[in-house]
């Protein structure tokens, strides 16, 4: 996987991910969420999180698309979403 933008470029090797994980971790502003991505040997590979600043909530819009992925991790239509 290649992203390419100004200012920001990713180069992520999806065929050795092993296992992808969403933390939701606590923080003085609320609940933070990441997707993290792992290798073989338990390795962090990626971390994403939503857009924010300090003193500023987590956007609905990421957890959104958080969900949406969980659910189709699971095999789950677009709307359902997992715990």
């Amino acid at each position: 996987l290649n992203v390419l933008d100004p200012g920001f470029n990713l180069h992520l090797r999806e065929d050795l991910i092993q296992d992808v994980w969403v933390v939701e971790k606590p923080t003085s502003d609320g609940v933070v969420t990441s997707v993290e991505a792992f290798d073989a040997r338990g390795e962090l590979m990626a971390m994403f999180f939503g857009a924010r600043k300090p003193g500023q909530s987590e956007l609905q819009a990421w957890r959104h698309i958080v969900a949406h992925l969980q659910a189709a991790a699971a095999g789950q239509p677009s709307g359902a979403v997992t715990a």
